[in-house]
């Protein structure tokens, strides 16, 4: 049965008239559900077919934490949940259909790996027509458009417009890109606090100056209460275990 309304159309032929083969053989799905094999590397990748697996690896990043004899158990046994996802991808694009559908694929990456992943998903399947699915937003300006699904409706369009035209959109979007600020002056006042206690000596002129420096860094204003906190908490700690072994 058509499990939708309307049609779906690709290379001339709608979508319900290909057999199980013609749409495996247009169509690359990766979603949730990694499925690999337990065996080593190489032979997931590849499937038995032919292709340059450590380059495969370099554009997944993983070339520095696997190599194409590693084994892995079935489902991925021995690999991170980001490992798997990598991993899944560069069979996808030793493997590249015309159309490749990709299920939020960096959803356990960070965002530095998953910025250079995209950079090279970009690359190899330049001539693909590519469906990313992501309920993270950071690549989205670089998208040739997007579909935004919200109440049963979808609209087709590109990221600047639903930046201007849809406020949901355009909230989500700066929430993240806030979120990701917020985390990046976290991380730089948790390496001040780290440097600074760790080869200080502990006096009030210490703990001030550590107060000064996290002050400075601070840019954003909607994060002073976290990094004060943080700040105390840490200090406090730091000064509890200080006067237990001085005790």
């Amino acid at each position: 049965q058509n499990p939708y309304e309307g049609s779906i159309w690709f290379d001339d032929r709608e979508l319900t008239s290909l057999d199980e083969t013609e749409r495996c053989a247009y169509i690359g799905y990766l979603g949730h559900d990694t499925e690999l094999l337990s065996d080593t590397v190489e032979n997931n990748i590849l499937l038995g077919g032919t292709g340059d697996v450590k380059a495969l690896l370099r554009a997944v990043r993983l070339e520095r934490e696997v190599t194409p004899e590693t084994r892995i158990g079935a489902g991925g046994m021995r690999l991170s949940g980001g490992q798997q996802q990598r991993l899944a991808l560069a069979r996808q694009l030793a493997n590249l259909k015309p159309l490749l559908i990709l299920d939020d694929p960096f959803s356990a990456l960070d965002r530095r790996t998953e910025r250079e992943v995209f950079d090279e998903l970009r690359k190899k399947a330049k001539d693909s027509a590519v469906l990313l699915i992501s309920h993270r937003l950071y690549v989205f300006p670089e998208l040739d458009g997007v579909l935004w699904m919200q109440n049963g409706v979808v609209r087709t369009s590109t990221h600047a417009e639903l930046m201007a035209s849809c406020p949901e959109y355009a909230e989500l979007y700066k929430l993240q890109q806030g979120g990701q600020e917020m985390h990046k002056n976290v991380s730089t006042v948790r390496i001040i606090l780290s440097s600074a206690l760790k080869n200080a000596v502990l006096s009030i002129g210490t703990i001030a100056a550590v107060a000064g420096a996290i002050v400075t860094a601070l840019i954003p204003p909607l994060v002073l209460e976290r990094i004060v906190n943080n700040f105390l908490d840490t200090a406090f700690l730091f000064l509890f275990q200080f006067g237990y072994h001085l005790f």
